[in-house]
């Protein structure tokens, strides 16, 4: 069955069927036809809602709430009326690491701020900071230093390699998350085009981090929201 609705408000749709009552008016509007009686099979199982949550078809794409995938896979999802955000999984706690206090390195990297990350075509938000470095052999290194004096229990971060200025010959990139003594808290290995989400390191009792980078290539690493607590 079409149903043609007008001044259909889609940030209002999904707002209401994500918190069930809580609505957030979008300012713009859009006109749509939409098509019902679209079924959810999960495990042979028909998991259909009914009511106002009802999936529908419309341009060609298959609009569901989020609340009934949430139930679905197993992921909470709540609504952040402040930030007018949906938060999926468990909402970052905390405060940004920010950029180190020194760098250490024989390549002269540069570094931004807050800038647009993109990995694969895929959009990483600009929370966070990207490092440019240019590595010839295993020998050369980037160490970002940052003084926590024992201060923070852990840090949380995703690390990918930026669609920006990538020059593929054996591109390799090694994160190490050390302590002031050297100690290795946590390593993560990047290729071309990779991405590594929800990534924690223990901070209990460090007095200093230092975040050392080697591997050999051209590229741009993407420090992606990186939350200390």
């Amino acid at each position: 069955m079409k149903k043609e609705i007008k001044g259909f408000v889609l940030g209002l749709a999904c707002a209401t069927l994500l918190t069930g009552g809580v609505a957030y008016a979008a300012s713009n509007t859009v006109k749509l036809e939409v098509n019902y009686g679209i079924k959810l099979i999960q495990n042979g199982i028909d998991k259909t809602p009914t009511g106002s949550a009802k999936p529908f078809i419309a341009n060609g794409n298959t609009y569901v709430p989020l609340s009934v995938v949430s139930d679905l896979v197993g992921i909470k999802t709540t609504w952040d009326s402040n930030n007018k955000s949906v938060i999926i999984g468990e909402k970052s706690e905390g405060k940004p690491l920010g950029t180190p206090d020194s760098i250490d390195t024989d390549r002269y990297p540069s570094l931004s701020s807050n800038q647009s990350m993109v990995i694969n075509r895929n959009s990483y938000g600009s929370l966070g900071f990207k490092i440019n470095s240019d590595h010839h052999s295993k020998y050369n290194y980037v160490k970002l230093n940052y003084a926590l004096n024992n201060r923070y229990s852990e840090l949380k971060l995703s690390l990918g390699i930026d669609d920006e200025d990538l020059i593929n010959y054996e591109f390799l990139r090694n994160i190490s998350f050390k302590n002031e003594n050297g100690d290795v808290l946590k390593q993560v290995s990047l290729g071309e085009g990779s991405v590594q989400e929800n990534i924690t390191v223990n901070l209990t009792g460090v007095q200093k981090l230092v975040i050392e980078i080697t591997g050999n290539g051209h590229g741009v690493i993407d420090f992606i929201n990186p939350t200390i607590k």
